[in-house]
């Protein structure tokens, strides 16, 4: 028994030797069609080909493909539309599958659960799931793969990282293993504006827009939309460069020396700025542009905020399809709030009462709620007395503001060095006072940062000061300030300090079609409710029905003024913005 044992031994020795080795997979690539490589974003699909799969994806066999990082999320499909074999040359191919991605969201395995077989060798798989993705082909001669909803976004933990295969597996045994990075995962591109003023036609210092390529490329492109309509250019870019000067652009590098920069235009027409390299800058390389005069135009007359779209090279993508991202830039003063009370946005201009005695919400947003009460002056006259701001979240304060109604007995040498002149300002008592110089600054414990104090004037013994805060919110940013009834009842009046009151602008807006409250109503974002309609006279409402809505989100900033400017210029600017700037340490005299 112990010989025979010993000879079928021997035998299934000699057979594994004498036996031809299984083929193994090979020329495994992959790529994705993305409009985004920032971390968080959803891409379009992945195409993954293999050129070689010995055994193909026959009856019965299963594909899984595995990655470094998890790119999928929780999908099981059965045959049908949704994971469908398709013939690259001839059409459809017939075959049914089923596709089913891993927990860890990993791997994505391709089984062949019925019709004709794909016997390769070149087999090309895809699997989407952003908007915009297609049915697309795969390699010359081999069959594609599309899967719709699969795609998951991009691995957030990880905000800049290398995407790669892992490992390709058939059920038959033939495998690939070797990592084979195809794109890299970026961080948001920034983009600033360096500027003394936000008045249309006003010059700006600088722009500068930073991007880490997610691809090894040799161009960039830049181009300025509306936030509104990205169909809409909007005239950022002043000059049609000389190719060869490079007028008004500098590179920086985070680290190493600059690119040199081969090419460099202004497109007029799209109001895009096109930049080449000299050579290919590599993947993962993070490059600020700064734009100055001339390339750099004056703010444009254009409402609302002003968003950059971004392109890169092809390379994301085998098909062809750029890597593009559209990014917050600026917004230039377009709006109003002021009256009795009245509000401007655009040429939009609508006069109301506040209902007294209560606060009623102005303007709520994802994270903070503005309300206001007013306070009746002595002709009849309706001002804006108190700003109450809190967290949409927790209801918790975030500051109050109540005005000093009546500064007309105002001496200064009886005030403490830090104290306000014209208003006085609540918070909550766990908010964080930043240290000297910065001992101006307060963070909320929800993260929220206010801003405070004076803005420039020449100390008065009996004249106050005008105050401010900034509040800034993932969606505005917030400038409350005291001012005189000087444009009532004229300069230097007693009944001009006697009615101080508190305007307040909103900055920097974002994502409005998420707002409520009576300004989003009164601006057009939203129908007029029956509370706010009753905030209106007669006249108003008739007034109202023949000037346009502003549109959803079609303004960057407002302002909130319990009285009419003189001079205003409804639709191009306003002293708010010069206001702030003042606040942060420059600017005109401001005195109540």
């Amino acid at each position: 028994m112990g010989a025979k044992t010993d000879l079928l031994l021997l035998a299934a020795l000699l057979w594994q030797q004498l036996a031809p080795a299984a083929a193994q997979i090979s020329g495994c690539t992959a790529s994705v069609v993305t409009r985004s490589c920032v971390a968080g974003d959803t891409p379009i699909k992945y195409i993954m080909t293999c050129t070689n799969y010995p055994a193909g994806l026959v009856s019965g066999s299963t594909i899984t493909w595995t990655f470094n990082k998890a790119i999928f999320q929780a999908f099981q499909s059965p045959s049908g539309d949704a994971c469908k074999m398709i013939d690259n040359t001839a059409g459809s191919h017939g075959a049914t599958v089923s596709c089913t991605t891993s927990g860890d969201g990993l791997s994505v395995a391709i089984a062949h659960t019925g019709g004709a077989n794909a016997n390769g060798p070149s087999l090309t798989f895809e699997i989407g799931g952003g908007s915009g993705n297609g049915g697309g082909t795969g390699g010359t001669g081999g069959y594609g793969l599309q899967v719709l909803p699969s795609a998951s976004a991009w691995p957030g933990a990880v905000p800049a990282d290398n995407i790669a295969i892992a490992s390709v597996a058939h059920s038959g045994g033939a495998t690939f293993t070797g990592s084979v990075v195809f794109f890299q995962t970026i961080t948001p591109p920034v983009v600033t504006l360096n500027s003394g003023s936000m008045v249309v036609a006003d010059q700006p210092g600088q722009l500068a827009i930073k991007v880490v390529f997610p691809v090894a490329s040799t161009f960039v492109y830049f181009a300025a939309k509306k936030a509104t309509d990205n169909s809409v250019p909007v005239a950022v870019f002043a000059q049609d460069s000389d190719p060869a000067v490079h007028l008004g652009l500098t590179v920086v590098p985070t680290s190493g020396s600059a690119p040199a920069v081969r090419f460099l235009s202004t497109d007029i027409a799209s109001h895009r700025v096109n930049i080449e390299f000299s050579s290919q800058i590599a993947k993962g390389t993070a490059l600020e542009f700064r734009m100055t005069t001339p390339l750099l135009g004056a703010l444009p007359n254009t409402l609302g905020a002003v968003v950059f779209n971004i392109w890169g090279d092809t390379q994301v993508a085998s098909d062809g399809a750029e890597f593009a991202y559209a990014r917050d830039g600026f917004g230039t003063i377009t709006a109003s709030v002021s009256g009795d009370p009245v509000t401007w946005i655009g040429d939009r201009r609508v006069e109301f009462k506040i209902p007294e005695g209560k606060l009623t919400t102005m303007l709520a947003m994802p994270d903070l709620v503005v309300s206001a009460s007013p306070f009746w002056g002595i002709s009849g006259e309706q001002w804006i007395g108190r700003i109450v701001v809190t967290s949409a979240k927790t209801q918790a304060m975030v500051v109050q503001v109540d005005v000093e109604k009546d500064l007309t007995n105002f001496t200064r040498s009886v005030l403490a060095p830090n104290d306000f002149d014209s208003m006085t300002v609540l918070t909550p008592p766990d908010m964080v006072r930043g240290q000297p110089p910065h001992d101006s600054q307060l963070t909320h414990p929800e993260g929220f940062v206010m801003l405070m104090g004076k803005m420039p004037c020449k100390y008065e013994q009996h004249v106050p000061c005008r105050e401010g805060l900034l509040i800034f919110s993932q969606f505005a940013t917030l400038f409350i300030a005291s001012s005189s009834a000087s444009e009532y009842y004229g300069e230097h009046t007693a009944e001009a300090l006697r009615h101080g009151h508190l305007d307040f602008d909103v900055f920097d807006m974002k994502e409005t079609g998420a707002w409520q409250g009576v300004l989003p109503e009164l601006w057009g974002f939203l129908p007029m409710s029956a509370e706010t309609e009753a905030m209106l006279t007669p006249e108003e409402l008739q007034l109202l029905a023949g000037n346009a809505a502003a549109g959803n989100s079609s303004t960057g900033v407002a302002s909130v003024k319990s009285v009419e400017p003189k001079g205003i210029c409804i639709g191009c600017s306003d002293s708010a913005a010069q206001d702030r700037w003042s606040l942060m340490g420059g600017g005109h005299t401001a005195e109540l």
